[in-house]
């Protein structure tokens, strides 16, 4: 039979050891990391101390001038104020409403100025014919001669009331003739010739009236639709604004993370190599920061795809430089629902749009109408 062999009861002092470092454990392994950090620190100086101190001035003092120089130049701080205003002058939907406005305007001005008095003169300094003719009761030809000028005055007037109008027509002439039956002796002669004539078209719509009412209803629709688009454009401003701010900050707190996360690796990395964590734990770092770092690429990428729709609809160039400077601030606003409502169908612009596309004129026939002329000489 086997000898029993038995085991050793440990000493007094052992135990004190084994319940010592059971105890400080903790402060074992953060002594040891801060001892492997001292010694990468050393070694980090000695290297710093291969370049030249002048030229490591040097070279800060470049980029830094370097840096300052280009973020001056082509970085613009934009508020939301500022945003707002350069989308007012550049935006294209703006300036095409605008655009509309001032064409209706001018559209409406030139009808009501076709409503006044039109004066116009016809002047005929010269004229002069000579004309033979043949007559078959004397079997002989007969020779006319005629010079003659004249002036003509007009004046029209427009009445809007019945689609009528008013033209006076003064005429003056003076003319010499002469024929072969009285021997070729011309004769002066003066003339002077004044109308009053009324046109009234019959049984039929009053067209100027119309056509007045009609621009006016589209001068009006034009500046509804141009008061929409700045509205539309305000609020498409401000929500892009503030989901470039939402990025810009999305960008910021993921770049922390993953200077976190490096940080946090190399940590790790300094306690594997010192023996004091499990390899499986700096794998786990590595993995985490370089999920932070494809989070901070997708994020820079949304950022810049959100700068160049925010560009595009304020008109700018699509290669300049934003900084978004926002303030966020809460702010409660009471809301009475029935007296929104009752705001809401008082000045909602798109209800009197549709009511004017209902009170709009019908588009003018081009088939002639019935008229009356009066003429009194």
């Amino acid at each position: 039979m086997g000898e029993k062999i038995e085991e050793k009861e440990p000493s007094m002092e052992e135990k004190e050891i084994k319940y010592c470092l059971n105890r400080h454990r903790d402060k074992i392994q953060v002594f040891c990391f801060e001892e492997t950090r001292k010694m990468r620190q050393k070694r980090n100086r000695k290297m710093r101390r291969l370049v030249p101190q002048s030229q490591l001035w040097l070279l800060v003092l470049f980029l830094s001038i370097f840096t300052g120089f280009t973020y001056q130049s082509f970085a613009q701080e934009l508020t939301l104020e500022k945003a707002l205003e350069i989308a007012f002058k550049n935006s294209p939907a703006i300036q095409s409403a605008a655009y509309s406005l001032d064409i209706s305007q001018h559209n409406l001005s030139a009808q009501q100025a076709g409503l006044k008095s039109q004066f116009s003169l016809t002047l005929t300094p010269f004229q002069y014919s000579n004309a033979k003719v043949f007559n078959e009761l004397t079997s002989k030809y007969n020779v006319q001669e005629l010079t003659k000028s004249e002036a003509r005055l007009t004046i029209r007037q427009p009445i809007i009331w019945t689609d009528g109008e008013i033209t006076l027509t003064n005429r003056f002439g003076w003319q010499e003739a002469s024929s072969s039956y009285t021997g070729s002796v011309p004769e002066s002669t003066f003339n002077n010739s004044l109308y009053l004539t009324l046109t009234q078209p019959l049984f039929t719509y009053n067209r100027k009236q119309m056509q007045i009412t009609e621009l006016e209803l589209s001068l009006e629709n034009a500046q509804l639709n141009h008061a929409i688009q700045k509205l539309q454009i305000e609020r498409s401003v401000t929500h892009q604004f503030l989901s470039l701010f939402y990025s810009w900050r999305s960008l910021e707190i993921a770049e922390r993370q993953l200077a976190n996360a490096t940080e946090s690796y190399q940590i790790i990395e300094s306690k594997v190599d010192a023996g004091i964590s499990a390899p499986e734990e700096l794998y786990q770092a590595d993995l985490t920061r370089f999920n932070s770092q494809a989070s901070v690429q997708n994020l820079k990428m949304q950022y810049e795809n959100s700068q160049d729709s925010f560009k595009v609809l304020l008109g700018l160039p699509l290669d300049n430089e934003l900084v978004i400077v926002a303030d966020i601030r809460k702010s409660l606003v009471d809301v009475d629902l029935a007296q929104a409502i009752d705001f809401g169908l008082a000045h909602r612009m798109e209800l009197r749009q549709n009511d004017i596309s209902s009170r709009m004129p019908c588009t003018i026939l081009s088939k002639p109408l019935p008229s009356m002329s009066l003429k009194q000489r």
